[in-house]
């Protein structure tokens, strides 16, 4: 900055703790005028009740959603699945953590599929790109906020455990690997509240048409970044892309 003939003084980084909060004494300061906020709902939605007079962007917690109508490759979607679990821990923006599946189950290329079987089978995947000790910690990294591992704890109570969170054996780390949970459709206040960390659900519901409609409705009504859909068939996939495009969520489609 100096160098180009700025103030080095321009960007500051001001760190804080929970004990001792700046961000409210700096985002109310009458020198602010732009605020740009990454971060928990409840702190945008507080930033923006109370920032009337000046500029604020946020980019908020949400639920991002999957849903699995039928797939031409059973393996490479349940890895794919996996890795998006397991990257650093469920703990960006852009994690899923609701998947939504035909509780009759899904053709795929590997036969029809119950919706246990799907749900064992990205549990399964999880375990396979976990199953190398140097390669997890590469993927998991670390727990920011030990709250994160009282937050696992506490959802293993709220659907039936098909793969449990534990944490890798990495001294002085704290770690831990996704949990997935399968619950019923008529289980919103497990799926549909954002869980931060390696927690994800797997929902029954009646079909494909009615777990889209779950998820381009959790998006408007509870914010999403990313949305995944698995199909192989064209006129579900055409009839989906609006659905999303009017949610405001970014769609991926066989990924």
């Amino acid at each position: 900055l100096a160098a180009q003939g700025f103030d080095p003084d321009v960007l500051q980084l001001a760190p804080d703790t929970v004990e001792a909060p700046l961000a409210k004494e700096l985002a109310t300061h009458p020198a602010i005028a732009l605020v740009d906020f990454t971060g928990s709902s409840a702190f945008g939605g507080w930033l923006r009740a109370n920032l009337r007079d000046k500029l604020v962007f946020t980019e908020e917690a949400g639920v991002n959603t999957i849903v699995i109508a039928s797939t031409g490759s059973f393996a490479a979607m349940c890895a794919n699945i996996a890795f998006s679990l397991s990257l650093y821990s469920g703990q960006m923006c852009t994690a899923p953590q609701t998947i939504f599946v035909p509780a009759e189950g899904i053709a795929t290329d590997e036969g029809h599929k119950s919706f246990d079987e799907v749900a064992a089978g990205i549990g399964a995947a999880i375990d396979a790109l976990l199953s190398d000790p140097a390669r997890a910690a590469a993927v998991l990294g670390a727990i920011q906020n030990p709250a994160t591992l009282t937050r696992i704890a506490e959802a293993r109570g709220l659907g039936r455990i098909v793969r449990d969170s534990a944490a890798l054996q990495v001294e002085g780390a704290r770690t831990a690997t996704p949990l997935l949970l399968a619950v019923e459709a008529g289980d919103e206040a497990a799926y549909l509240e954002e869980r931060f960390g390696p927690i994800a659900f797997v929902v029954a519901v009646k079909d494909a048409p009615d777990g889209v409609a779950r998820a381009t409705r959790a998006a408007r009504e509870k914010g999403a970044i990313t949305a995944a859909l698995y199909s192989t068939e064209e006129a579900e996939i055409a009839a989906a892309i609006p659905a999303y495009a009017k949610a405001g969520v970014a769609l991926s489609v066989n990924l």
